[in-house]
């Protein structure tokens, strides 16, 4: 025999008495002499007084206090069984998962009592928004059969009368072929969490295996041969990579737009489609990996600049200039990203590793733009990250602690009395210099930082700073304290989008005129909360915020009533 139909449970805040009437009723018994009965025509005919609490249940007026005739009790048991068939399907609209939803109006609808369309419209609007999300967390896990048979699912819920988002089915569709074509993962970082104050060289990664074809690379004296740059609306476009002056020899342009035209070319058929978002989403990187490569070549005081002047031009212009994510021996350490990374290329290495790693889970894995985008003319196709966000779960901001007036005391700039003190600081020649690396004040960041916002992820300031790294070295530390906490605080009252810097003047005009003026202010009034809450964070030593925000982290009863998250 089938099994029964899956009944919901009854609503927690119900009263005793309305739980047990509501249990009666979708299980179909009672207890005591009319356990055999229907618990409606039971309860009318006996008239014991549940029939009000059913009553209530499905909207029907409570029966007269005057004792019913059997013929009555017959009616008003026919008009509560109607009743209760859509109510019961109401409820589990409200209370019940996809699959308990599905099972209730199977059964309500081959019940033969009347429904009311619009309750079942809701139900299957309902049953919409459960399986496109049900789709959704397939999507995020990223892995081949579970995304399969989700999206095998939900046609089988459009075949059924019910509506899956279609963008969110087309994004499923895309990402399979891209599952498809990835090749078999390395080795798994151990179950845990990075250090918060120390960070450690993973030791289930081989380096001299895993590293040796970059090992080269650690003194920092090899470049591409050719590691031209192209400045899109500046002119001359052509630049020398190491010290961006314009090239002039026609034969180098000739020779570099024939490169770029291919590069485009290659991009054409998925570029701004969701196929691509999935692909560069895919070129995230495992954060022991991350470690580890740092730890092996040493980079941990390179600047970000110098990790693609030195390291990924140099690897990838004989590997038909592709991302370094997607370098042979690169790509076992990839995967979907969860994590975001907004940092500026002018601050260290190091630090941005340690905004990425700190406190993280030891599976995490970010999406940093040096290593997924395509460093090489032609990369067009790469700078809409937007779709790579919108998967995402956060996105962390790298802004590490600059010596000097932001890390001193905390200014009070927020105040009146103060506004003279903040202009002098805004036009001395150490905010100029400390501007370079201010992820609020560069033009990218605050695109990025727009995107998050716009999309609604978390944002997260991360404000650490490397020490106590050498050649050779397995660990170093993560340092913070009152400097972090002052820096964030004092960048909280220096935000403005509109002041942003660009390397290339046209990027600026073109980047801040998608954003709108109009937004500028919401922009600006919400980074300042985020960097505020930032050192709220820091201050409290409370670095469970920031990993719950990311998707890593919950708290037991005992820990929150304890006092250790507030």
């Amino acid at each position: 025999a089938a099994p029964p139909a899956p009944r919901s449970p009854p609503p927690a805040g119900a009263a005793d008495g309305e739980r047990a009437a509501i249990n009666s009723a979708r299980c179909g018994t009672r207890g005591g002499a009319n356990s055999g009965s229907d618990p409606v025509t039971a309860a009318a005919a006996a008239g014991d007084g549940n029939i009000e609490v059913l009553a209530a249940v499905v909207q029907l007026p409570p029966p007269s206090s005057t004792p019913a005739t059997a013929g009555k009790g017959a009616t008003a048991a026919t008009s509560a069984k109607v009743m209760l068939a859509t109510e019961t399907l109401r409820l589990s609209i409200r209370f019940d998962p996809l699959e308990l939803l599905r099972a209730n109006l199977a059964a309500a609808e081959g019940s033969g009592q009347t429904l009311d369309a619009a309750v079942v419209g809701m139900a299957r609007e309902r049953m919409g928004v459960l399986a496109t999300a049900e789709l959704e967390r397939a999507v995020l896990r990223r892995q081949l059969v579970p995304l399969q048979e989700a999206i095998a699912a939900a046609e089988g819920e459009e075949d059924a009368g019910v509506v899956v988002d279609a963008a969110m089915l087309e994004r499923a569709r895309a990402l399979v072929p891209v599952l498809k074509a990835e090749p078999p993962t390395a080795e798994l970082a151990p179950v845990g969490t990075n250090g918060v104050d120390v960070l450690s060289c993973p030791a289930h990664i081989d380096s001299g295996v895993v590293f040796g074809p970059l090992m080269h690379c650690a003194a920092k004296t090899t470049t591409a041969i050719h590691g031209y740059e192209y400045w899109t609306g500046a002119e001359p476009p052509w630049r020398n990579g190491v010290d961006k002056t314009p090239v002039v020899d026609p034969a180098v342009i000739a020779s570099e737009e024939q490169h770029r035209a291919e590069a485009e070319a290659g991009d054409q058929l998925t570029a701004g489609t969701l196929a691509h978002a999935e692909m560069l989403r895919g070129c995230g990187v495992r954060v022991d990996f991350l470690l580890a490569l740092t730890f092996a070549l040493n980079m941990w005081e390179w600047m970000t600049w110098e990790v693609v002047q030195y390291l990924v031009k140099p690897v990838t212009e004989g590997e038909g200039r592709c991302r370094f994510a997607h370098l042979p021996y690169i790509r076992p350490y990839t995967g979907a990203a969860t994590i975001f990374m907004s940092h500026c290329w002018g601050a260290k290495w190091g630090d941005l590793v340690a905004a990425a790693c700190a406190g993280s889970d030891m599976r995490r894995v970010v999406w940093i733009d040096v290593f997924a985008v395509r460093q090489w003319p032609g990369n067009g196709a790469d700078l809409d990250f937007r779709g790579v966000l919108a998967g995402c779960t956060a996105a962390i901001v790298a802004a590490a602690p600059i010596e000097g007036q932001l890390t001193e005391e905390d200014q009070r700039w927020g105040e009146s009395w103060k506004s003279s003190d903040k202009k002098r600081f805004l036009l001395s020649d150490e905010y100029a210099v400390a501007a370079k690396v201010l992820p609020f004040c560069r033009l990218w960041c605050v695109v990025e930082i727009a995107a998050v916002l716009e999309l609604r992820k978390a944002l997260v300031f991360s404000s650490g700073r490397v020490q106590g790294a050498s050649a050779g070295a397995t660990q170093v530390t993560v340092a913070r304290g009152a400097g972090s906490v002052n820096m964030l605080v004092n960048c909280s009252h220096l935000v403005n989008v509109e002041g942003a810097d660009a390397a290339v003047e046209a990027d600026k005009v073109r980047e801040l005129a998608k954003i709108g003026p109009a937004n500028f202010g919401r922009i600006n009034q919400a980074v300042t909360s985020a960097l505020y809450a930032g050192s709220i964070a820091v201050r409290s030593d409370v670095t469970e915020i920031d990993a719950a925000s990311c998707g890593e982290r919950t708290w037991s009863v005992g820990e929150v009533e304890g006092g250790r998250v507030g």
